[in-house]
């Protein structure tokens, strides 16, 4: 099946293709498919050979914010927007309602719920260690440049 397909999306970069444009995914959702480097900000070729991937199937990676590309006249038209319309990459869903509580700098942190309970922290440094391995919590892009997040969550939310 992988290389069969021309593409593996997820939801960020398919509405990008589906507007016409080239998909690019954001590094924090980048970061929750666990095949993105967080340190290099790029695509992890040993994890994606380990899985028979290549990183052509997979959308350019940008970081949060970064303008992608404008959308042709006629889409615009047809959506309703203005023929000015232009796509930027976005986020993972927690460090997006992160930044959109007021989360914007290092040691701050958002405590949600809805589908899921979430805290979501902001941090300068990327954190690995076997602690948060062994209980399931990666450490990503937060959706400021040269911040980072990791999610501790309850699937008990909402």
């Amino acid at each position: 099946v992988c290389n069969k397909a021309s593409f593996f999306l997820c939801f960020e970069d398919l509405l990008q293709f589906r507007l016409g444009l080239e998909p690019a995914i954001s590094w924090s959702l980048a970061g929750r498919t666990m095949m993105f480097d967080v340190r290099k900000h790029k695509w992890d070729t040993d994890i994606l050979n380990a899985v028979g991937l290549s990183p052509k199937q997979l959308a350019k990676p940008f970081p949060s914010g970064s303008m992608i590309g404008r959308i042709d006249a006629k889409t615009s038209r047809d959506l309703g927007l203005s023929e000015n319309a232009f796509v930027v990459t976005g986020g993972h869903d927690q460090p997006c309602s992160a930044l959109g509580a007021g989360v914007t700098e290092p040691g701050m942190a958002m405590y949600a719920t809805g589908t899921v309970e979430c805290i979501t922290p902001a941090f300068t440094e990327p954190i690995f260690s076997d602690d948060l391995r062994k209980n399931n919590l990666c450490t990503y892009d937060y959706t400021i440049r040269d911040m980072y997040t990791t999610v501790a969550f309850s699937l008990t939310g909402g």
